[in-house]
């Protein structure tokens, strides 16, 4: 911003070049070690429109039928549908950017030209990062869109580089007419109306610490996770967990509570806020659990015990305590 302030020294500058150029050009050799570099960047310059500037403007080519590693995906939005995406669902930290595709169908043409919005959110729904835009960056106006035909519409999403906690990431897509600040409320396949569309991408992990528990407890859980400690105030339990491995699948927490006969009377399973094929070693996670009793139970102590579960297949991760399930401790219920 401070380039204006170098003007004034074009004055002294242009001269003194010149004056440079000719005592070059006295010189044979030094006249075509000149005129190559000129005509090098001649040609630099008429190259970069055709290799560089014209494809990133060109216009997106209709597609006849959706890409097969697509992940299929409906929500319609007046007169356009949204059909499919690609993304590679991963991690991400602050400002990271966030790479998606988006495939529209076009249901008829319209004489109106929409803009697009895309924000990436967490689970609480606070926005870690936007774009908004006209379909095709810019170069696509919906009022030229084939009846039928299917469009794909790259964008990359920058994160917020202060923006801290451990959550799911999902992008929010909508719709607005620009001219008159009119949104679009998407529908579903059979016409009903839709809160919102979001679409999953993996996870964010900030920088944010980990709340403190009251009670140090270790216990191992497979080859992937320590327990670290705990915190039972009433029917609400906080775990504290740290990852020592990693995992491929998805896990959630189950908690029990047991009475004599090993029979369960109250339980609480939960998932952690970013699911567990995301997290590396050394990560420091929490997770919350309300204890339900589906009838109350008979006054006396009963034990509460924890563990992961696969969510696809309940498959527990293995302790050194029957069925899997760690004996955290033991409540005493009125």
């Amino acid at each position: 911003s401070q380039g204006r302030l170098l003007f004034p020294y074009l004055a002294a500058t242009s001269p003194l070049l010149a004056i440079g150029l000719v005592q070059c050009l006295t010189q044979h050799w030094m006249r075509i070690v000149v005129m190559g570099g000129v005509g090098m960047l001649a040609l630099f310059a008429l190259a970069v429109p055709l290799i560089s500037i014209r494809p990133a403007y060109a216009v997106p080519i209709p597609l006849a039928t959706l890409p097969l590693d697509v992940l299929p995906v409906y929500a319609r939005f007046s007169d356009i549908e949204l059909v499919g995406y690609r993304i590679n669902e991963q991690r991400f930290v602050p400002d990271d950017t966030v790479p998606i595709e988006l495939f529209w169908r076009v249901v008829q043409s319209s004489d109106r030209d929409y803009s697009l919005y895309l924000h990436a959110v967490d689970a609480a729904g606070n926005v870690l990062g936007r774009v908004d835009s006209f379909p095709g960056g810019g170069s696509l106006q919906t009022s030229q869109w084939q009846a039928g035909a299917i469009y794909a519409d790259s964008y990359q999403i920058r994160l917020d580089e202060s923006d801290n906690g451990q959550s799911s990431l999902r992008i929010q897509v909508g719709w607005w007419h620009y001219a008159s600040g009119q949104g679009i409320r998407p529908q579903d396949g059979e016409g009903n109306a839709l809160e919102s569309v979001m679409l999953n991408v993996g996870a964010f992990v900030g920088t944010g610490t980990s709340p403190e528990v009251e009670i140090s407890q270790q216990a191992q859980f497979g080859d992937a996770i320590m327990l670290q400690g705990y915190t039972l105030q009433g029917n609400q339990l906080t775990l504290s967990w740290r990852s020592i491995g990693t995992l491929s699948d998805d896990y959630t927490v189950f908690v029990q509570v047991l009475d004599d006969a090993n029979q369960v009377v109250g339980q609480g399973d939960a998932p952690p806020s970013v699911a567990t094929r995301f997290w590396l070693p050394n990560d420091e996670f929490v997770t919350e659990h309300t204890i339900n009793y589906s009838v109350k139970p008979l006054a006396g102590d009963y034990r509460l015990v924890i563990g992961w579960y696969r969510a696809s297949d309940f498959l527990r991760l293995t302790t050194n305590e029957a069925n899997d399930a760690y004996l955290l401790t033991t409540i005493s219920l009125p």
